[in-house]
């Protein structure tokens, strides 16, 4: 039981802290996956596309979206108040932003 709340801990300091080493590694690699997913379904709109191209970006926007699920996932079960996040403004984005993905 132990292990697992050091483990919860630990997770949180990385999900919620900003001004250690991980914290920011974890923000600026879900940042750049949130601009990798956009550029992805940004190309994939253009017309006259090859299809193995349409599928390299459709597979690059599945990967993020199952990256973000599990992020939001993560955010909810290391909180220490998951309700109090899920209906924050951050919880509501960041759920809006998965629900297709969820429901699909």
């Amino acid at each position: 039981m132990e292990y697992l709340q050091a483990a919860r801990f630990y997770l949180r300091e990385i999900v919620d802290r900003q001004d250690i080493l991980s914290g920011k590694f974890f923000d600026i690699l879900i940042q750049s996956l949130v601009l990798l997913s956009l550029v992805a379904f940004t190309v994939s709109t253009m017309p006259h596309l090859s299809a193995p191209t349409y599928v390299i970006l459709e597979k690059i926007e599945r990967i993020c979206l199952l990256i973000f699920v599990f992020e939001y996932a993560l955010r909810v079960c290391v909180t220490k108040y998951p309700l109090r996040y899920i209906f924050s403004f951050y919880g509501v984005i960041d759920l809006i932003a998965v629900l297709p993905f969820i429901i699909a």
